[in-house]
């Protein structure tokens, strides 16, 4: 039986130390397995009952298992309804959220990772007004001329390379010249909100000269990443036209 399967076939709601350990115990990768389990469980509706574990819930209601956080929040409101969760090739052009890289720029998409596909569940106007874009250093070693940030119609640029983005002094000045190139993109928005849990990143866009940027303070730590999310959504909520937004609220969103 495949693993997609067995994760199937689980009751709902299931512990998710209990769902891991089985398809463990049944021969599977150990990290595979738990993003497997994260998917069907979203996918599902399911993300309470993902967390039901109490071992395995922090107060702040995420799960870690084995560095990776899953979010009692990331149900996916408004797929239903269309909302990309996938790269899309027009840019809207009035809003932008600016995020660290991920893997997935190996194979020339970041939403084949699931915290960029995190975010987008908490964002339906990006159907009408709203990108997103990535800071990625590997731009800095590709030197195609079009600057640090990686626009979600452009993640082709960063396809075949795979650069964790050390922080050191060299390469902040790298990516601050990036930040440059990237200013009169990035000045095309009326809004663009940075939200950075990397250092070397979040130093190089707080370099810039643009008033238009709005930074939503994270920690340098990738397991606050998802906890953060749903500041980002506040903070959207808070700058953005009030004729823009789809939802007026994270509840509004979970309840959709």
């Amino acid at each position: 039986m495949s693993m997609l399967s067995i994760v199937k076939e689980l009751p709902k709601p299931f512990p998710f130390l209990q769902a891991l350990n089985l398809l463990v115990d049944a021969g599977y990768n150990r990290t595979i397995a738990a993003d497997q389990i994260t998917i069907n469980a979203m996918n599902s509706h399911d993300s309470q009952g993902l967390l039901r574990d109490k071992q395995t819930k922090t107060p702040s209601g995420y799960s870690m298992m084995d560095g990776m956080l899953v979010s009692a929040h990331c149900i996916p409101p408004f797929e239903e309804k269309g909302i990309f969760i996938t790269k899309k090739d027009t840019l809207h052009g009035k809003y932008l959220i600016l995020i660290p890289c991920n893997a997935g720029a190996m194979v020339g998409d970041y939403f084949t990772k699931n915290t960029r596909r995190s975010v987008a569940r908490y964002f339906p106007e990006r159907t009408t007004c709203l990108d997103f874009a990535a800071t990625d250093s590997i731009t800095t070693v590709t030197k195609d001329g079009k600057g640090l940030i990686v626009f979600e119609n452009e993640m082709n640029r960063v396809k075949g390379h795979d650069l964790f983005p050390t922080f050191n002094k060299q390469k902040l000045n790298e990516c601050n010249d990036g930040i440059k190139i990237s200013e009169e993109r990035l000045g095309r928005y009326q809004s663009v909100f940075s939200f950075l849990n990397v250092r070397l990143y979040d130093e190089a866009v707080q370099s810039s000269s643009l008033t238009n940027i709005i930074r939503v303070p994270i920690e340098y730590k990738q397991d606050f990443f998802l906890q953060g999310i749903p500041r980002l959504r506040s903070v959207f909520e808070q700058f953005a036209d009030p004729v823009d937004l789809i939802a007026h609220s994270i509840k509004e969103i979970h309840n959709a």
